[in-house]
């Protein structure tokens, strides 16, 4: 029993030992491992992709971006010995505070992603990348950071700092800038005249031949405002000297604003293409405009109800497709202002709604699309061209505009002043944009044969190169008027158009710089086909020939060459041959001299032929022309002259002695005046323009006499910048300087005028006051049709007085007392102090005397001041008596000085 227990105690000995050994082994064993491990990690997937928050602790170090001042920020990484990083791919970053710190704004998408925009990248950002850390809150790691585009991280073992990089466009894009808001409350109003006179225009055209009894005609016309319209009179004179020959042909009077016109008199009816050559429409017309406005017409002329029926915006849109991630930028014309930006996203499509395009500005209609791969800014852009063309009368999607018009037809009746009125006739129409690219209209009309209906479309499908039109009025015989436009391609353009009377279609075609395919068709003549082919064979030349073979085995040609001075032309056709060489001698001030000779030869029943040579003038004011001529008829002199005698006062006269067809000697001699009764710039088509435009008239003017009114002798004064109109530099398109003001062509409507006081002359001041008296910089003005309203501004002469002080010895006396006193007004006293130099000054000085002295002198100095006056006057004052005046007496206490002066010293 006990053999057997020591036995027992033996072996459980060797066990145990054997246990303990078998311990000790695997504990040395896991040791190695565990070292190996902790030198070559091996991690799965998710653990490679970061450090352990535990393991590694979370330090500040220095942030370089694009060599900028270094500044400070968390992150969770380390160094080695060497000071170099360990895994930097691996470090974590604040997302927050980095994006700050490189400038990058974030916006949460609905989808959960984050938009990314800075000025050198645009992408979106997946938050799933980013990983919650307990110290740096949402976190990104430097290898992830490191795909964003454009963007490069490195470290900087000399600074021991993160460097951040990054380019920025050479040209960084701007938005573009919204209109300054027009603010018109509270500015003094300046108004139009409710009633006036603004221009009239007489032409007398006297006109005869060798046989025949001298024939005077004439034409009167006038043109003004009449409460807030424009009112036009045109009276035709058949025999000037017979007052009972004249007849009044048209009488109008126009309103118009944004929303609603209205016309009252003479017009052309809505509804009417080709004109009625039985009479003149007479009648009321209104338009109630909805959701647009029209263009506005600035050249003037004629009311025109379709034009009024267009809108002056339309918005387009803009549809395409590109990779996903790609910036898509919309710019108009060459310019880098931004209209509109947009990432595209899974779809790879994008699209820009509203974009505006103008009737008025065609340059507006040009826009440029700039792509950007992976939403990298810094890149070079793909660039695509977007134009847009509008087709007329077409009105943007969910606008619309009424149209009702009632009258009588007008005729012109011999040896009658008014004429004879007869057939009530009238309509109604309305026309609505259903859509982007449709517009619809539809009406009824009425006249003494029948009741008609109107119908008209106007389309213009998206992203098609097609513009269409077409206007049906219906009748025993359908009035239908139709233009279709396509130009698919830059180089290609086709065009059909059509009426009651003839279809005609034309096709031009550029196949090379040099070299465009031509092809028309006319309904009434059939199809021609040809070319234009245009080239240079030497510096300062320019050749061109075009020709075209019809259906009828006609040819029609032409060729030109110019070669500096010289130009050689050749017309041909199936009638007539004409050949002319001229040289062009141009001389100073914008004149020049034309030599012409000319060879007509004419293919007919009786063939004829002509030679002629000419000598030509032109200048600013003259054109004339003296020549001689052959004919099968004989031989003879011909001229021409064209002048303008004085501002508003045109002489034309023509004289012909021979011709291809006669020898008998015709004249005629035309004497048009007109009279602008505002006193501005007259022109000869000013009195048909203003029927449908008005304008603003500016007058700055020197008032020496101070009445308020410009005299004779006191001229006028301008720059271009002294006025804004609207926060907006004045358009010099729309500008024209007369002898004594600038008009400003504009629509009738009201506008704020800004006065730029840093633009005047020295000295001078404006006086544009309100009916207080209170000085104004800035007033609302009011235009209306038919007529400028005029701002008179008197530049009144703020009447200045400098010179220097100097002591008896002939030195500058500083910090010195001055003193003016008027004369007659001695309450009027103004004082001021010598500079460091001894100068003074004393300004916006009253009319009349004033005594001026420095302080201490015995007997002050007497300037007058007279409207005659200059505006600036030199007076120095010197001391005879040393005693008189002292230099002032100086203390320095803590560096600030203190000055007395001494004003008098006794002796």
């Amino acid at each position: 029993m006990q053999v057997n227990l020591a036995s027992y105690l033996k072996c459980l000995h060797l066990k145990a030992n054997l246990l303990i050994r078998a311990i000790l082994c695997c504990g040395f064993i896991g040791q190695i491992i565990a070292v190996k491990a902790i030198a070559n990690p091996s991690r799965t997937s998710s653990e490679a992709s970061a450090i352990d928050d535990r393991s590694v602790k979370i330090v500040q170090i220095k942030a370089i971006v694009n060599n900028l001042p270094e500044r400070q920020i968390s992150v969770q990484g380390e160094l080695d010995v060497h000071k170099q990083p360990v895994r930097l791919e691996q470090w974590l970053l604040p997302f927050d505070a980095t994006l700050k710190l490189l400038d990058i704004q974030q916006k949460q998408l609905p989808n959960g992603e984050l938009e990314l925009t800075s000025p050198y990248l645009l992408v979106r950002f997946n938050p799933s990348q980013l990983r919650s850390h307990p110290q740096l809150g949402r976190a990104i790691s430097i290898g992830e950071l490191q795909k964003l585009p454009g963007l490069k991280i490195s470290f900087d073992d000399r600074q021991s700092a993160v460097k951040f990089s990054y380019s920025l466009p050479k040209n960084p894009p701007q938005p573009v800038a919204k209109p300054a808001p027009v603010v018109l409350d509270g500015l003094a109003a300046i108004d139009p005249p409710s009633a006036s006179i603004s221009a009239v225009q007489q032409r007398i055209n006297l006109s005869g031949s060798a046989n025949n009894q001298l024939n005077t005609q004439g034409e009167f016309k006038s043109v003004g405002t009449i409460l807030g319209s424009s009112w036009y009179l045109r009276v035709e004179q058949p025999k000037l000297a017979n007052l009972l020959t004249w007849g009044l042909s048209d009488a109008v009077v126009i309103n118009q604003s944004p929303n609603v016109d209205w016309i009252s008199g003479s017009q052309i009816p809505f509804w009417r293409r080709q004109g009625n050559p039985s009479g003149t429409y007479w009648g009321v017309t209104t338009i109630l405009r909805q959701e647009f406005t029209p263009p506005t017409s600035l050249s003037g002329g004629n009311f025109l109800p379709n034009e009024r029926l267009q809108s002056s915006r339309l918005g387009r849109t803009v549809v395409g497709q590109a990779a996903p991630g790609t910036v898509v930028r919309l710019v108009r014309g060459f310019n880098t202002n931004v209209v509109g930006q947009i990432l595209v996203d899974s779809s790879g499509v994008f699209r820009f709604e509203n974009v505006l395009v103008s009737k008025e500005d065609e340059f507006t209609n040009s826009y440029r699309l700039l792509l950007y791969p992976n939403g990298q800014l810094t890149a070079d852009p793909q660039v695509r061209d977007v134009a847009f063309t509008t087709v007329p009368g077409q009105l943007p999607a969910g606008s619309g505009a009424w149209i009702a018009s009632a009258g009588v037809n007008y005729n012109r009746q011999p040896d009658r002043f008014l004429g004879r009125f007869d057939g009530l006739q009238g309509g109604v129409a309305y026309r609505r944009g259903l859509s982007e690219s449709i517009t619809f209209g539809g009406g009824i009309i009425s006249d003494p044969l029948a009741v008609r209906g109107l119908s008209e479309v106007f389309w213009q499908p998206t992203g098609v190169p097609l513009q269409a039109s077409v206007s049906a009025v219906t009748g025993d015989r359908w009035d239908i008027v139709s233009n279709l436009n396509y130009q698919p391609a830059p180089n290609f353009n086709a065009n059909f158009s059509s009426d009651k009377f003839s279809s005609r279609a034309d096709l031009n075609w550029l196949l090379s710089p040099k070299f465009t395919a031509i092809s028309k068709y006319d309904s009434l003549s059939g199809v021609a086909i040809g070319g234009n082919y245009n080239f240079s064979v030497a510096p300062n030349s320019n050749s061109n020939i075009q020709g075209t073979l019809d259906s009828n085995s006609f040819i029609r040609w032409s060729a030109t060459h110019q070669q500096n001075n010289w130009l050689v032309g050749l017309q041909g056709n199936e009638i007539s041959l004409n050949s002319e060489v001229s040289y062009l001698i141009p001389v100073a001030n914008g004149s020049s001299h034309n030599l012409v000779a000319n060879y007509q030869t004419t293919r007919s029943i009786a063939p004829t032929t002509f030679s002629q040579l000419l000598w030509r003038y032109q200048s600013p004011t003259v054109q004339s022309e003296l020549g001689y001529g052959w004919s099968g008829f004989g031989r003879g002199a011909n001229a021409g002259i064209g002048m303008t005698l004085s501002p508003g006062l045109q002489l034309l006269g023509r004289y012909q002695g021979i011709s291809a067809f006669t020898n008998r000697e015709n004249f005629s001699l035309e004497l048009q005046s007109t009279i602008d009764l505002q006193g501005g710039n007259v022109t000869n088509t000013q009195v048909e323009d203003l029927r449908t435009r008005g304008g603003i008239a500016i007058q700055p003017f020197f008032d020496r006499n101070l009445n308020g009114q410009q005299d004779t002798g006191e001229e006028s004064f301008w720059h271009p910048t002294l006025i804004t109109l609207d926060k907006k530099p004045l358009d010099p398109s729309r500008t024209t300087q007369a002898a004594n003001r600038v008009e400003i062509r504009t629509a009738p409507g009201s506008y704020r005028l800004d006065l730029d006081p840093a633009r005047l002359p020295a000295y001078w001041r404006s006086s544009l006051a309100d009916t207080a008296g209170k000085p104004l910089d800035s007033v609302r003005v009011n235009v209306a049709l038919g007529s400028y309203t005029t701002i008179s501004i008197p530049l009144t002469p703020m009447y200045t007085v400098k010179g220097i002080v100097l002591d008896a010895a002939g030195k500058p006396l500083a910090n010195t007392q001055i003193v003016a006193i008027h004369v007659t007004r001695r309450e009027d006293r103004r004082e001021t102090m010598t500079k460091s130099d001894g100068s003074y000054e004393f300004t916006d000085l009253a009319l009349g005397a004033y005594e001026i002295s420095a302080a201490g002198q015995s007997q002050p100095s007497t300037i007058a001041i007279a409207v005659s006056s200059p505006v600036l006057q030199q007076l120095n004052l010197q001391q005879t008596e040393s005693s008189n005046l002292t230099p002032p007496d100086r203390l320095t206490i803590d560096n600030c000085e203190l000055i007395f002066v001494t004003c008098w010293q006794g002796l």
